[in-house]
């Protein structure tokens, strides 16, 4: 093979390496995130994963709680979260159910809205998913504060 066909053979052989490399990471890009099935869980507690303290603010629940007229102090009640928050928030009780509060307070003000714009509005950041039986649960954590 002469050296010019051979530099010709290596530039089209890399080419279409780097061709492959990037219809791969266009492919992979447009995989849709669903945290434990398509991509890790970074957040298997729900929400105590991410109300928590960062970049010097409080996000964890007691602190939001306390800005909230008229809520109860739960801190000695309230063990996991959100499970115990459903000593309150049940189907049709004063409170309100947890589950109107929870996806009205996340899906509200889309553009200015931490959980869409840093969590991608996931819902199996707070949810998970059997991909086997299709069961969906809520995640519950121990509390972090």
């Amino acid at each position: 093979m002469k050296t010019t066909t051979k530099i010709l053979f290596f530039l089209l052989l890399a080419g279409a390496v780097v061709a492959a490399t990037l219809f791969l990471v266009a492919a992979d890009n447009n995989k849709p995130f669903l945290p434990g099935v398509t991509v890790t869980d970074e957040h298997p507690n729900g929400c105590v994963d991410c109300h928590k303290v960062s970049g010097g603010n409080d996000y964890r629940l007691n602190a939001e709680l306390a800005n909230v007229e008229g809520h109860p102090q739960v801190d000695a009640i309230v063990k996991n979260v959100p499970q115990d928050c459903l000593m309150c928030h049940k189907e049709g009780t004063t409170a309100g159910p947890l589950n109107l509060i929870t996806h009205k307070y996340h899906y509200r003000n889309p553009n200015d809205n931490a959980f869409i714009k840093l969590y991608q509005g996931a819902c199996l950041n707070c949810h998970s998913v059997s991909p086997g039986s299709g069961k969906m649960t809520v995640k519950s954590g121990p509390k972090n504060w």
